[in-house]
């Protein structure tokens, strides 16, 4: 990882075994948080817990894509064909906010020029614009984000460099025995942390199973830490360990 002329340059070696902490700026500078912001979050798949609160009578569902980081103004509509879409919440013409509530209606209003919006994206009506030439074109419809489930969990993307089922790996075929479709949230066992640190340092934690024994002593029981593997895929990593002997 280099920092010449301040500018954010990642180089990852191939070889785990050279690996070695990041430097402190990696954390604190905020150019490089943009770097990061613009070069992984925009273009990997975001879950969206949101989207469980689209249901009758709400046909759109207002919501901020990763607040603090992507801050993208999105809304999740359900148009009259019953597929359910991700849209741009931002008026084409003005950049006005379109939606700010959860919305019965049958498509969006702009509550700056009047411009309306079907909950497909298309433009339907722009007041003071009858009769222009060349209007309106598809640029002036909502841009539609890319929107992809695995069982009842929603995710979009900005800007996705690859489809979602490379991002999972090889978890579909993983959980193949598993009713996806039929999970449901149960808010009795759900738990919230708020923790004020980088993202990086989460994923960081995640990605190694070092701590296990000294900060996870009922996981590591649990488990048969000799057996621990990590599997790589191209975006996406798998961490493994069979059970301890009679455990479950």
């Amino acid at each position: 990882m280099r920092d010449h002329n301040r500018a954010v340059r990642f180089d990852i070696a191939p070889d785990v075994r050279r690996a070695r902490t990041p430097p402190a700026w990696l954390y604190t500078r905020p150019d490089v948080h943009a770097a990061l912001v613009e070069r992984a979050l925009a273009r990997s798949w975001q879950f969206v817990p949101e989207a469980d609160a689209l249901a009758p009578p709400v046909r759109a569902l207002p919501f901020t894509l990763l607040p603090g980081s992507l801050d993208e103004p999105l809304v999740l509509t359900r148009a009259d064909d019953g597929k359910a879409r991700c849209l741009s919440n931002v008026c084409t013409h003005r950049a006005n906010v379109l939606l700010d509530e959860p919305s019965t209606a049958d498509g969006l209003r702009c509550g700056y020029h009047g411009r309306r919006f079907a909950l497909d994206g298309r433009i339907q009506h722009a007041p003071g614009f009858d009769g222009v030439p060349d209007f309106p074109t598809p640029a002036d419809d909502l841009r539609e984000v890319p929107l992809r489930r695995l069982g009842p969990f929603t995710f979009v993307s900005l800007a996705p460099e690859s489809d979602l089922d490379e991002h999972l790996g090889s978890l579909r075929e993983r959980l193949a025995f598993l009713p996806l479709e039929a999970l449901r949230l149960d808010p009795a066992g759900t738990l919230t942390f708020e923790l004020d640190a980088n993202w990086l340092l989460y994923v960081e934690n995640y990605l190694e199973g070092l701590h296990i024994p000294y900060v996870h002593p009922a996981l590591a029981r649990a488990v048969d830490f000799a057996t621990y593997e990590t599997v790589l895929y191209p975006r996406a990593s798998v961490q493994i360990a069979g059970a301890s002997d009679g455990g479950p």
